[in-house]
């Protein structure tokens, strides 16, 4: 039975352990190693990684991109070569299944510089030194992806909270509001940076949608305590929700505090109006839009029946 994991981090984080553990106790294979951290580096979306990952799976390392873990000093046969130097340094490319091959085998492997008119000797010795080099390199990517995540999943965990008391107000206003909800959430996911251009409409119907419901719009403008006059009509959504905070909380929130929450919705409404027009931003505006639009909501919705 296929285990269902809640988002692709959950099941790179699941991978990432197992994988890291199986390594630590010596119980798995490099190729088994490197095909789960290709799992893991799509998953969360590592371009870099995935670079140097493919090239393992599949041995299509350039002469330039060939890593510094991937140089042996291996002896030359001197079959094409009268040089007198019995060893030297070279960039073995060879895929990493064609490495374990040879060495489960005990083979030795001739691998040939017909440029240089060379040819190198690689023993069963080197196949060992080199997959342990790789094995490393994947332990080194997977603790670190373990320290992200978890790190990042304390974080998580705390804004779930939060989205879960924000989801389930709003659900209580309107079911129908879920269908925004849902639309943040899977936009966000996505890899298509198409997707997440859709975070910002989303998050202005969801605050409009609020503002309709704790402070409806009128056509007399509204006074504040510090005698402001406010534009509360039907496109002032944003008026509407500073008004509300003002109405609702003035007896148990400070004004400075109310203030800050003014400058925090200006500075939100640029950053939603500029996505708006925009024909793409990156998922890391708009995640923070979306988080942004929670934190607001939180507030606002807090006390509201």
């Amino acid at each position: 039975m296929e285990i269902k994991f809640e988002s692709p981090q959950q099941e790179a984080l699941e991978i990432a352990l197992e994988t890291r553990r199986k390594i630590l106790e010596g119980k798995t294979n490099i190729l088994e190693i490197i095909r789960r951290c290709f799992v893991v580096a799509n998953n969360l979306s590592k371009k870099e990684d995935l670079k140097w990952i493919k090239c393992e799976m599949d041995g299509s390392w350039t002469k330039e991109e060939t890593p510094s873990y991937r140089k042996l000093s291996i002896p030359l046969t001197k079959k094409f070569s009268k040089e007198d130097k019995d060893f030297e340094s070279i960039h073995v490319k060879s895929a990493i299944s064609s490495l374990e091959y040879h060495f489960d085998k005990k083979d030795n492997i001739t691998l040939c510089d017909i440029g240089a008119g060379k040819e190198y000797l690689l023993r069963p010795d080197h196949d060992k030194e080199l997959i342990d080099r790789i094995i490393n390199k994947c332990l080194t990517f997977l603790t670190e992806c373990v320290s992200e995540l978890q790190y990042s999943g304390y974080v998580q965990s705390i804004f779930e909270n939060l989205r879960k008391f924000v989801d389930k107000k709003l659900l209580e206003f309107d079911k129908n509001i879920s269908e925004e909800l849902n639309s943040i959430y899977l936009n966000l996911i996505s890899n298509n940076s198409s997707d997440w251009i859709k975070v910002p409409h989303s998050c202005r119907r969801i605050l409009k949608f609020v503002a309709d419901k704790v402070f409806p719009p009128s056509e007399d403008k509204y006074k504040t305590p510090d005698n402001r006059e406010w534009e509360v009509k039907e496109g002032n959504f944003l008026n509407r929700l500073i008004c509300y905070a003002y109405s609702d909380s003035i007896s148990k929130t400070s004004i400075s505090e109310i203030s800050l929450l003014e400058k925090y919705f200006r500075l939100f409404n640029e950053e939603v109006q500029n996505g708006e027009h925009k024909k793409e931003i990156s998922k890391e505006d708009a995640s923070l839009i979306a988080v942004r639009t929670y934190l607001i909501l939180s507030e606002i919705i807090k006390d509201f029946k």
